[in-house]
């Protein structure tokens, strides 16, 4: 369920649609692949602070937490336990 609502609000933001597609697999590397970016690692915060009444703190800003719609929930479940 929370990759699914981190599929949708790649799918839906300005900042990735034009880059997200329905072939990247949960595991693939966003960074990698351009879809997110050092700006756009921003409104994904923003995003993903709204959608799962999470703080992502200055120290949470790590690559391998955004790396993956995997990583992001673990990251996600962890902030959240």
């Amino acid at each position: 369920m929370i990759g699914e609502e981190i599929r949708e609000i790649l799918m839906t933001t300005r900042e990735f649609k034009a880059k997200m597609s329905d072939e990247v697999k949960d595991s693939d590397s966003l960074l990698q692949q351009g879809i997110v970016d050092s700006f756009g690692l921003i409104q994904l915060v923003v995003e993903l602070e709204a959608r799962f009444s999470i703080t992502i703190e200055p120290d949470d800003l790590q690559k391998e937490n955004f790396e993956s719609i995997d990583s992001m929930v673990g990251f996600i479940e962890a902030k959240r336990a």
